[in-house]
């Protein structure tokens, strides 16, 4: 594995488990953080999608821009769209760790019962 996706993968794990943590203890207080999570994973993931300009330009190359467009031009957009793809990459970082703790939520709630039954 390559060293940026080695880092990657830490960053994912460790704001995986900090946004877990945060999760239960501040929904052991009772506050409605599926709602939060819900909501806020939602917000990111819609401000990606609009920060990326829907990934219109994303798989384009040289060929298949407009033909009214100047070498300069083409080049210039396709390197603004990688430049974009790597900024917003932090956002990625916390909505997947959310979508993966409402997971871990809902297992637990949902399919520890039904294995608890089972199993005692």
């Amino acid at each position: 594995m390559r060293p940026e996706k080695k880092k990657l993968a830490l960053r994912l794990l460790l704001h995986t488990v900090i946004l877990a943590v945060i999760y239960f203890l501040l929904a052991s207080k009772g506050l409605p953080m599926h709602l939060l999570y819900v909501g806020g994973g939602a917000i990111l993931a819609l401000v990606y999608v609009i920060y990326n300009r829907g990934f219109v330009w994303k798989n384009a190359t040289e060929e298949t821009l407009p033909d009214s467009m100047s070498l300069a031009e083409k080049r210039e957009l396709l390197r603004e769209t990688r430049e974009r793809l790597a900024r917003s990459e932090w956002i990625l970082t916390l909505v997947l760790p959310m979508i993966l703790t409402l997971l871990f939520d809902y297992a637990y709630l949902f399919l520890w019962p039904l294995l608890a039954e089972k199993l005692l």
